[in-house]
C-alpha cells in the first residue's frame, strides 16, 4: 500500500513541473491520504484512481495559458509590424480629427456623439499620452489586435483544448481581414477586444474568481460604447457566466437551501448597462437631449432599410451632396441628413428627433413595401455570409489589396466554411459554447437589421475561428485513430459552404473595379489636377476609361476630363465630357427620356438602361418600370437613372405613388418638369 502510494506521488511530482493541473492533483492526493482512506493493490480510493489516470493519459499537446498567449502574441505581433508597410498610405483620419476637435472644445465635444465613444476616447488618449502621433496610435492598434490573437488562442483552449485554442490563435494572428483592420483608424479592433476580455473574465468568474463578473460586465458595457449591438451579447454572455456548470456548482449563485440567488444577475445587468448610460448622461449633459450612445441610429438604419437598398455596402437614396463638406468639418452626412430632416419637417430637430425622422422613414419602407423589404433581408443574410469584404473605407481596401498576394493570409470564405460546420458539429455542446452561438446569431441579425460592411461583422469572426479550429482538431484525431469515414460529412458540408461564400456578384466585382481603378488612376489625376498639371492629370483618365471600369468610374472619369479642358481652356470639349459625366443624354424620339452616352457601352448598367429605354419606346411602360427599378437598384445614387424611372411610373399612370417617397422624389419631381415641358 504504501509502496503504491509512493509510486502514484512520484508519477503526481512529475506532472506538476509541467503546470498547476499537476499541482491540483498531488493536492487532491494529499487530502485523500491526511482523510485515511483506505489504499491497497486491489481497492483505490476514488481520487487516487482520478489521479493516477490523468497522470498516465498521454495529452498530444500541453501548453500553459501563459505560455500559448505569449507565443500567439509575439507571432501575431510580428506579422503585422511586417505588414505595416501597407498602412503607410492610410488617409483615413476621421477620428484622429475628431479627437483633435474634441480636444480643442469644438466638434463632438459641443454635441451628442455621432462617432464611436470608444473609440473616439482612445484616440484622445493617443493624443495626451503620444502628442497625437498617428504612427503611435497606428502602432498601439497593432499591439491590442495581437492581443486579440493571444486571448482567441486562450479562450480556445479553455473552450475546447489546447491544440484547437493554439490552431485559432494562428488562425486569428494570419486573418487577412483582422490585420487590415489593426492597421485602419476604425473601432472594429477595440470592439473585439473588448468583447474578448469580457468573455475571458466571465470564464474566470465560472472558475470561481467573483470579480470576474462585475469586470466582464463593464467591459462589455465599453464595447457597446462603440457598437451598441454589443448589448446583444449581454443574455448569451450572462446565461452562460450564471448558469451551473456540470464539473459543479459556483458558490456565490446559489445558496446552502439550493434556491437561487438574483444578485449576480443583477450585478451583471447593471455593470453591463453603467458605460452606456454614462455616455448617455453625457449626451443628455451636452445637448439636453436624450441621445444612448449615438445620434445615428436613425440614419443608419434608413441607409440599409430602403427602396434603392440593394443590401450591399450603404445606400444613399437622396440627392443631396454628401460631399459638400464645410471648412474643418470630418463628415458631412450627419450634417446634411439633420438639414434634410428640419427641411421636410419644416421644424428645428434635436438630434434624437433627425435621428427618429429616418428611423421612421425605414420603417415606413418595411411597412409600406413587405416583399422588398424580406428579399432585401435575405440578400443581406447572404451578404453576411460570403466571403466578400465590402469595405466602407477606401483605405482598408488599399490595405487589403496590397496583401492580397501573400497566400498564407486567411479569408472570410474558408474560415466561415470551417466555422459554421464547426458549429454545427458542437451543437451537443450549446449550453458549454453558448456565447458563441450568441455572437454568431447578434452579429447575424445586426447585419440583417441594418447593413452589411466587412468592419461590422469583424467581432464575429473569433466564434468562427473557434468553432473552426475545435472542428480541425476532431478532424486531426480521427485521421490519428484512422476512422476517415468521420471526414466524409463535415468536409463535404465545409466544401459546398466554401463554394457558395466564394460567390462574386455584380456589385462585388464594380465595387473591386471601383476601388482599384481609384487608387491606380483616380487619385493621381485628381493630385494633378490640384497641383495644375492638366496634361498628367488627362493621361490618368484617359487611362480610366480605357481600363474599361464600371458605369458611375467612368462617369466621374468624364467629369473630371472637363474639368480639365476647363483648366485648358477649351470650354466646346469640356461641356462635351461634363454632359458625359452627369450621364444626361437625351432621347431625341423622347425629349424627357434620358439615355445612357454611348462611350460607357459594355457596362451591365448600360445594357439595363438600354434594355429600359426599349420598353418605354415600344409602349410597355410596366416593362420599363421594371427595367428602371433593376437600374437604380444597381446605381442607387445616379438621379438620371431614377429620372427614367419616374417617366416610366407616369406612363404606365401609376400617379398614386407618392412623390414625397425618398428614393422616388428626384426622379419624379424631373419627370413631371420634363411632362409640362413637353405640353
Amino acid at each position: 500500500m504504501g509502496q503504491y502510494r509512493l509510486d502514484t506521488r512520484l508519477k503526481i511530482s512529475r506532472a506538476t513541473r509541467a503546470g498547476s493541473g499537476g499541482r491540483l492533483l498531488l493536492a487532491a492526493l494529499v487530502h485523500d491520504e491526511t482523510t485515511g482512506g483506505e489504499y491497497n493493490g486491489r481497492h483505490e480510493g476514488p481520487t487516487l484512481r482520478i489521479c493516477e489516470q490523468a497522470v498516465t493519459d498521454k495529452r498530444p499537446l500541453d501548453l500553459s495559458a501563459a505560455r500559448l498567449a505569449w507565443a500567439v502574441f509575439a507571432g501575431a505581433l510580428l506579422v503585422r509590424l511586417a505588414c505595416y508597410h501597407a498602412f503607410a498610405g492610410d488617409f483615413f483620419l476621421k477620428y484622429p480629427a475628431l479627437a483633435a476637435l474634441y480636444l480643442s472644445g469644438q466638434g463632438e465635444a459641443t454635441r451628442p456623439f455621432t462617432a464611436s465613444p470608444l473609440y473616439l476616447f482612445y484616440w484622445i488618449a493617443v493624443g495626451k499620452l503620444l502628442g497625437g502621433s498617428i504612427i503611435g496610435g497606428r502602432l498601439l492598434q497593432l499591439v491590442v489586435g495581437a492581443a486579440n490573437c493571444a486571448l482567441i488562442a486562450v479562450l480556445g483552449r479553455r473552450l475546447f483544448d489546447t491544440r484547437a485554442g493554439l490552431l485559432a490563435g494562428i488562425a486569428a494572428a494570419l486573418y487577412l481581414p483582422f490585420i487590415v483592420h489593426d492597421g485602419t483608424f476604425v473601432s472594429a479592433t477595440l470592439v473585439t477586444f473588448a468583447n474578448l476580455s469580457a468573455l475571458w473574465l466571465l470564464a474566470r468568474y465560472r472558475q470561481g474568481q467573483r470579480i470576474g463578473l462585475a469586470a466582464g460586465g463593464l467591459l462589455l458595457g465599453l464595447s457597446a460604447c462603440a457598437r451598441p449591438n454589443a448589448l446583444l451579447l449581454a443574455p448569451f454572455f450572462g446565461l452562460w457566466a450564471l448558469r451551473r456548470p456540470r464539473t459543479g456548482s459556483l458558490a456565490d449563485t446559489e445558496s446552502e437551501t439550493g434556491r437561487r440567488r438574483p444578485w449576480p444577475a443583477i450585478i451583471f445587468t447593471l455593470t453591463v448597462l453603467v458605460p452606456p448610460a454614462l455616455v448617455t448622461a453625457r449626451n443628455y449633459r451636452v445637448a439636453h437631449d436624450f441621445v444612448p450612445v449615438m445620434s445615428d441610429g436613425g440614419i443608419v438604419f434608413y441607409l440599409g432599410n430602403n427602396e434603392m437598398d440593394t443590401g450591399f455596402m450603404y445606400c444613399w437614396p437622396r440627392y443631396e451632396d454628401l460631399f459638400r463638406t464645410l471648412p474643418g468639418e470630418v463628415d458631412p452626412t450627419h450634417r446634411v441628413a439633420h438639414e434634410i430632416a428640419e427641411r421636410e419637417t419644416g421644424r428645428s430637430l434635436r438630434p434624437s428627433q433627425s435621428s427618429a425622422f429616418w428611423m421612421a422613414q425605414g420603417l415606413r419602407f418595411m411597412r409600406e413595401q413587405p416583399r422588398q423589404y424580406l428579399w432585401l433581408v435575405a440578400r443581406k443574410l447572404a451578404y453576411t455570409w460570403t466571403g466578400y469584404e465590402a469595405h466602407d473605407v477606401a483605405s482598408a481596401f488599399d490595405s487589403q489589396d496590397a496583401l492580397a498576394r501573400r497566400p498564407w493570409f486567411l479569408r472570410f470564405a474558408p474560415v466561415g466554411a470551417l466555422g459554421l460546420t464547426g458549429a454545427f458539429w458542437f451543437r451537443r455542446r450549446l449550453w458549454e459554447l453558448l456565447p458563441l452561438y450568441g455572437i454568431l446569431l447578434a452579429y447575424t441579425l445586426t447585419g440583417a437589421w441594418f447593413t452589411v460592411v466587412a468592419r461590422y461583422r469583424i467581432p464575429m469572426i473569433p466564434a468562427l475561428l473557434w468553432f473552426g479550429a475545435g472542428l480541425v482538431a476532431v478532424l486531426l484525431e480521427a485521421i490519428r485513430k484512422r476512422e476517415f469515414r468521420r471526414l466524409i460529412a463535415p468536409l463535404a458540408g465545409a466544401a459546398c459552404l466554401f463554394a457558395a461564400m466564394s460567390y462574386r456578384n455584380y456589385p462585388m466585382q464594380a465595387l473591386d473595379a471601383q476601388y482599384r481603378i481609384e487608387r491606380e488612376h483616380l487619385a493621381p489625376a485628381e493630385g494633378a489636377l490640384r497641383a495644375g498639371r492638366f496634361k498628367r492629370a488627362e493621361l490618368h483618365l484617359r487611362q480610366t476609361i480605357a481600363a474599361r471600369a464600371t458605369f458611375m468610374t467612368v462617369c466621374r472619369a468624364y467629369g473630371l476630363l472637363a474639368v480639365v479642358y476647363e483648366g485648358l481652356g477649351n470650354e466646346p470639349r469640356a461641356q462635351e465630357y461634363r454632359a458625359i459625366g452627369r450621364a444626361r443624354a437625351v432621347s431625341r424620339g423622347h425629349t424627357d427620356l434620358l439615355l445612357p452616352p454611348p462611350q460607357l457601352a459594355g457596362d451591365p448598367v448600360f445594357e439595363q438602361w438600354q434594355e429600359g429605354v426599349a420598353h418605354y419606346r415600344a409602349g410597355h411602360p410596366a416593362q420599363a418600370r421594371r427595367a428602371f427599378t433593376r437600374l437604380c437598384h444597381m446605381v442607387p445614387n445616379l438621379a438620371p437613372a431614377h429620372h427614367c424611372l419616374g417617366v416610366a411610373l407616369i406612363a404606365e399612370g401609376r400617379t398614386q405613388i407618392n412623390p414625397q417617397q425618398p428614393g422616388f422624389q428626384h426622379g419624379l419631381s424631373l419627370a413631371l418638369e420634363a411632362a409640362k415641358a413637353r405640353e
